[in-house]
């Protein structure tokens, strides 16, 4: 578990303020750290995306396209269809 410093907690302190005044209450605890957490990554998570984007831009350089968001959503849907073994 990483350590969190006074200036962390005082940050979040600050984003469930801001939460709250903008109407955002119903949010729960959970929820509203979920959010915290992906608006501030750790420095691993953050140099694992940092991998990810360079990976697909280099694929995108090799010509590589991918599939169209049509095509992946169908596959999404097939998949929740499919019965699993």
């Amino acid at each position: 578990m990483s350590t969190i410093s006074a200036s962390e907690l005082q940050q979040f302190a600050l984003f469930i303020q801001a939460k709250l005044q903008a109407g955002e209450g119903h949010l729960s605890p959970e929820d509203a750290l979920d959010q915290w957490r992906d608006d501030h990554p750790s420095d691993g998570e953050f140099a694992e995306n940092v991998r990810a984007i360079q990976v697909a831009l280099d694929q995108l350089d090799a010509g590589e396209r991918g599939i169209s968001a049509a095509e992946s959503v169908q596959r999404l849907r097939d998949r929740a269809r499919t019965p699993r073994t």
